[in-house]
């Protein structure tokens, strides 16, 4: 029987087989990925097989699981154990929520102007308010741990800095502390935050068409590089440091973070909205107003595979671990895509206009937040089970690591003496005497 998700217990299967009996092979309705899977293939084939399953047994495989009031800005977010945090500025408060039912883990009384941040090690949660500070909170309680003067949005920087940006300042915060450490003027009408690479170098996108590599501090120039339309959204650093950039000349640039020379440029057939995303294994994920969604080979921009919505892609496509690509339309629609080849996997109406990248939960399942003033949550029912016996087989090899017989102690032998794992102890003495 599976498992019960959330609040819904879902109905048994007419036959108790584990999902790698499911692999069968299934038609696939995306170009395959020449650079192979990037998941364990025996884990999405069964997730497919078993939606289709779900399907002919008349069982939706996608389930609303709860919803709460109160829309997050900017989204929700999601720690690497599911947890989620959500700035509600209409009710004031930062709070943190189950992803099991949506019940709420604790709240803070602070009025926040920004979307929260967990910092990369994931032991602080920020958030700036209208009091015109940033307040560092314990994310397993909620509890204010100290304030520094900051104001306006959050983000990280691949540099492993944390970064506030406010009318065109960028400040970075020195956490250790707990101040700000450095401040760039940036002059160039970025319509959306810079993003911030390895060295520190910051990267932002102008109307003008440019996007502009910054040295810290100086604000000085590095280089510039044309894309040939409006930058409406952020940059992404990719894990080589190669710059991403969608702008609205309908094309995805690839940048030498060195000399800002192109790498590569792909067109799409509209403007690109949001900014890209890259994959775990560097796939560069971009969605476009042509209501298709490109997967790009990071070392050319070669499409892998592309994946048509009923509706334009103005939110950023976000690639889980799950193997999923979560995709929403304008059209309130969200799609469960296989990051390996485009295939759908599932896909399920919103109650309203889905505004905000969802936040995906580490079992498997995803929460959005919608702007008719409430916060819901959906739960793919496959993907979920194949990822909680993914965790419970793991979870049985570590406990069987764990429970193996120790390491024989250590002997030394010495004169008259044998040392047994630090411990002296005599032998032969007898016969070393009569000797």
């Amino acid at each position: 029987m599976i498992r019960s998700l959330g609040t819904h217990a879902i109905a048994p299967r007419t036959s108790p087989l584990p999902l790698a009996a499911l692999s069968v092979p299934i038609a696939s309705h995306g170009s395959a990925d020449s650079r192979g899977p990037s998941v364990a293939p025996v884990s999405i084939d069964a997730a497919r097989a078993a939606s289709l399953i779900f399907k002919k047994q008349g069982t939706q495989p996608v389930q609303k699981c709860w919803e709460v009031p109160g829309t997050p800005m900017r989204g929700p977010l999601a720690d690497s154990r599911g947890n989620l945090y959500a700035s509600l500025s209409d009710q004031k408060v930062v709070v943190s929520l189950s992803p099991e039912t949506g019940v709420t883990r604790w709240t803070a009384s602070i009025h926040p102007t920004c979307r929260p941040l967990l910092t990369p090690d994931e032991k602080l949660l920020l958030v700036c308010a209208d009091d015109d500070q940033m307040h560092a909170l314990d994310p397993a309680s909620g509890v204010e741990l100290w304030t520094t003067a900051a104001s306006g949005g959050l983000l990280n920087g691949a540099d492993g800095h944390v970064y506030t940006w406010w009318n065109g300042l960028l400040s970075r915060i020195d956490l250790d502390r707990r101040s700000v450490a450095e401040c760039t003027r940036l002059e160039h009408g970025f319509e959306a935050p810079p993003a911030v690479g390895r060295d520190g170098t910051i990267y932002g996108g102008a109307y003008n068409g440019r996007l502009y590599a910054i040295e810290p501090g100086t604000a000085r120039v590095k280089w510039t590089h044309q894309t040939g339309g409006m930058l409406r959204n952020s940059p992404v650093v990719g894990p080589d440091g190669t710059v991403y950039a969608g702008c609205i000349g309908k094309a995805l640039v690839a940048v030498d973070p060195k000399d800002g020379s192109g790498k590569w440029l792909t067109l799409t057939g509209h403007w690109i909205m949001p900014e890209p995303a890259i994959g775990d294994d560097g796939t560069v994920y971009v969605g476009s107003c042509d209501n298709k969604v490109y997967a790009l080979d990071p070392t050319c921009g070669k499409p892998l595979w592309t994946f048509e919505a009923d509706g334009e892609i103005r939110v950023r496509p976000v690639p889980a671990r799950d193997g999923v690509l979560y995709v929403v339309s304008d059209r309130n629609r969200l799609y469960g895509i296989d990051q390996r080849n485009g295939a759908e996997l599932w896909s399920t109406t919103a109650d309203s206009y889905v505004h905000c990248p969802p936040a995906v939960d580490h079992r498997g399942g995803l929460v959005v937040g919608v702007n008719n003033g409430k916060t819901c949550a959906y739960r793919h029912t496959v993907t979920a089970e194949r990822v909680q016996q993914q965790e419970m087989l793991h979870d049985a090899q570590t406990s069987d690591a764990t429970t193996q017989a120790p390491p024989a102690p250590t002997i030394e032998q010495h004169d008259g003496w044998v040392i047994v794992g630090g411990v002296r102890i005599p032998v032969n003495h007898g016969a070393s005497r009569s000797a």
